[in-house]
């Protein structure tokens, strides 16, 4: 099974640099049979770190098991996304979005 992620960003609606503290979010969806849990954290615009597992039908995906982490510059605030796509099988490769909000 081959796992792949990529974030997209949705047009922020405020054109200012917002300063915030940093702070953490839970992160769990679930689609298509694929289970995201996991955390995120600063929440701030700059280098943020994803930690998560991914399981399909409740088997883990890939990793060690199923364990993933990413380092990522966004680089402004506003929501963005996380999007996770798995290919479980030669058809099938459900996907699992997360938003989340950067300050």
């Amino acid at each position: 099974m081959a796992v792949t992620g990529s974030l997209t960003q949705l047009t922020p609606h405020a054109h200012t640099r917002e300063l915030g503290t940093a702070s953490s979010a839970e992160l769990q969806v679930s689609s298509q049979g694929l289970e995201l849990t996991g955390r995120a954290s600063p929440l701030l615009v700059g280098e943020n770190r994803f930690e998560f597992t991914l399981t399909h039908d409740g088997t883990p995906v890939g990793g060690t098991p199923g364990r993933f982490t990413a380092v990522v510059h966004l680089p402004t605030a506003g929501t963005w996304q996380l999007q996770v796509s798995v290919r479980v099988s030669q058809f099938d490769q459900p996907v699992a979005v997360v938003r989340v909000p950067i300050r």
